[in-house]
């Protein structure tokens, strides 16, 4: 095995170097504990050996102490940094973390930064002059290891502790010692030829479009300029599905927020609430490849006018879409996804960008500093450039330069939408029925159900009813029911003729009237064979209609001329 991957990569052993601090109380369980984690990868065989240097042990006597640092910095794969208080008041930490980036960024081949977070770092830390901020902020750019909360819980079993830490560690540079193989590995055939197939023609991948553009993996990235095309991110998943949404109304438009979860593809529309929408951003390419996409822009397109789902779709523009390290050129191209805003049954909005609200996440700015503000141009055909230090539309090829975009959409309705059903039951009825026979002098109770069905609050909601002469309101025991009468509360039987105000009533919302009604005697004699009930409810921007026809005598059935929601006793 190490034969072939001596011939593959041109090295027979990947070097990790261990950076922490001398300060910190546990300094030589760590090297134990990461020599360990070391050991087990190597038993595996799953790569190349690993080689594991640290200072301590590194440096022989008579060594100069600064050149033997440099020397084996430039011969590192695995930059493996432990992230503590003490780290990141160490001016020595702080220049082996700037050696090993600047090498990265000059020399990005097979090399990787992996930090292992051991310790929390107190708030307080922030306020000394001589902490290291800036380092602390490169480690968590980087998807490294994070085990503070093992060893918080676990000091009381310090066995336990050992055996667990070392598994994670083992595998997570199992991780990283495949990708740094897997970049040499690029690196030799990037530089003896073209990528070709089995047959020796060469590949050409499609690094524009939505859901068809070619895709890759974390192990095999991008050998061209495309964007949001890895099947398998560990923190976002399939970035082809890179933009989401979720409703912020009342909260802050802050990295908090931001970062929060619950974003989905597709929400709820509910009247004068606001959403954020957030777009990842990645420029998929191999880091080793150095390629950088050149005019990079988001632009949002929200679907106009009054409708019932609304679109928004987000593309990110470049323009040298495919570009490659052979034909750097590229061409001008997008990629686009979709999140959506919808709303129940029939009722109609339209979404509103806010002015302002665009905002870009990354590295540089946005995690512990200020994100940069995005222009309104992101909601025009131009579009908003984006970066990495500056937005200057120049974003390098690997996660360490992706960020994300948010910006924010209020959603205004058209007019509420509301449901009204008319039903009745008698004593020995078990529920409520749309079939039925009333006889003269019967009473059965009826129920009028109204239900907010649209995404706007319905504001002073009257409702009403028309009774035929032969069929009677009795007395005082109409009953309203909703969300802040849930056990019923009694109403003046003036509601009947003149219309009764019920409140407002929010999106979801319902109410029910109850009452009950008496068939008079007389009915047979005047030879009436059907009683009708008129159900009405009357709301700021329209009115709906029930009907309930009663017929008269034995074997006769209920018409209900109602439409829309069943009947039902619950409350929102």
């Amino acid at each position: 095995m190490q034969e072939k991957h001596t011939v593959k990569l041109g090295v027979s052993s990947l070097s990790v170097f261990f950076s922490y601090s001398h300060r910190d109380s546990m300094a030589g369980s760590l090297t134990s504990f990461v020599q360990r984690a070391v050991d087990v990868c190597n038993a595996k065989e799953t790569t190349l050996p690993l080689h594991l240097f640290v200072d301590d042990s590194g440096i022989l006597p008579g060594d100069a102490w600064r050149a033997t640092i440099n020397d084996s910095l430039a011969n590192t794969h695995i930059f493996l940094p432990c992230i503590t208080p003490n780290y990141c008041l160490s001016a020595e930490c702080a220049y082996e973390y700037k050696r090993f980036e600047d090498l990265r960024r000059n020399d990005g081949i097979g090399r990787t930064c992996f930090p292992l977070f051991w310790e929390d770092i107190p708030s307080e830390y922030f306020e000394i002059q001589s902490f290291r901020r800036d380092i602390l902020d490169a480690a968590r750019a980087i998807n490294g290891i994070d085990v503070t909360s093992l060893v918080m819980r676990r000091t009381s079993s310090r066995s336990l502790m050992e055996e667990e830490l070392v598994a994670d560690l083992a595998c997570a540079l199992e991780r990283a010692a495949r990708w740094v193989e897997e970049s040499l590995a690029a690196e030799r055939s990037f530089a003896s030829n073209d990528e070709t197939d089995g047959a020796g023609q060469t590949i050409r991948y499609k690094c524009a479009g939505s859901k068809g553009r070619s895709i890759f993996t974390v192990r095999s990235p991008a050998p061209c300029v495309v964007f949001n095309a890895i099947t398998d991110d560990p923190s976002w998943g399939d970035e082809r599905g890179f933009t989401l949404i979720k409703e912020v109304t009342g909260l802050p438009n802050t990295l908090d927020t931001a970062s929060a979860g619950d974003f989905v593809e597709v929400a709820q529309a509910i009247d004068r609430h606001i959403y954020m929408v957030k777009s990842f951003v990645h420029h998929c390419s191999a880091s080793n490849l150095k390629l950088i996409a050149e005019d990079v822009r988001l632009n949002a397109f929200i679907s106009p006018g009054a409708v019932k789902d609304a679109m928004i779709q987000v593309s990110v523009h470049a323009g040298n879409v495919g570009a490659t390290r052979e034909h750097p050129e590229g061409e001008q191209g997008s990629v686009w996804d979709e999140a959506y805003l919808t709303c129940p049954e029939s009722c109609s909005f339209k979404v509103a960008y806010i002015a302002g609200s665009g905002r870009y996440y990354n590295a540089v700015r946005g995690l512990e500093s200020e994100p940069f503000e995005l222009p309104d141009d992101i909601v025009s055909k131009k579009g908003a450039l984006l970066g990495y230090e500056r937005l200057d539309g120049r974003i390098p090829g690997c996660f360490a330069y992706s960020g994300y975009a948010t910006f924010l959409v209020m959603v205004q309705a058209e007019k509420t939408q509301c449901s009204l059903v008319i039903c009745w039951k008698d004593e020995k009825a078990a529920d409520w029925n749309t079939l039925a026979a009333i006889r003269p002098g019967e009473t059965v109770l009826v129920r009028m159900d109204y239900k907010n069905t649209g995404i706007k609050t319905d504001q002073d909601v009257v409702i009403s009813a028309s009774l035929p002469s032969t069929l009677r309101l009795v007395p005082g025991t109409t009953k309203l029911y909703n969300a802040t009468h849930p056990s019923g509360v009694t109403i003046d039987d003036a509601w009947v003729f003149n219309g009764g105000n019920i409140g407002s009533y929010a999106p979801g919302s319902n109410a029910v009237v109850a009452f009950s009604v008496r068939l008079g005697d007389e009915a047979v004699s005047q030879g009436v064979r059907a009683a009708e009930i008129l159900a009405h409810v009357i709301t700021k921007d329209g009115e709906e209609f029930a009907a309930l026809r009663l017929r008269v005598g034995d074997g006769a059935q209920l018409d209900n001329l109602s439409t829309g929601l069943s009947a039902s006793s619950a409350f929102r």
